[in-house]
């Protein structure tokens, strides 16, 4: 899965711009945390809810400060 993940963001970075593709990888930690919750019943804890939660506004404010056409 890390190697098709890998081979995508590749691809994607010929055509788009870094700094709005590159953080995407960001959210493996959020996708780690749900499929964790739901395969293995591990809790999300107010922590870690407070963690996806800065990496969504940091993806926000990244998406914000990217050019626009």
């Amino acid at each position: 899965m890390y190697a098709l993940g890998a081979a995508i963001l590749i691809y994607a970075l010929t055509g788009g711009e870094l700094t709005l593709l590159y953080p995407v990888i960001a959210t493996s930690y959020i996708w780690v945390n749900i499929l964790a919750y739901f395969l293995f019943q591990e809790p999300l804890t107010f922590t870690k809810w407070i963690g996806i939660a800065s990496i969504i506004a940091g993806l926000t404010f990244v998406g914000m400060g990217g050019k626009h056409d």
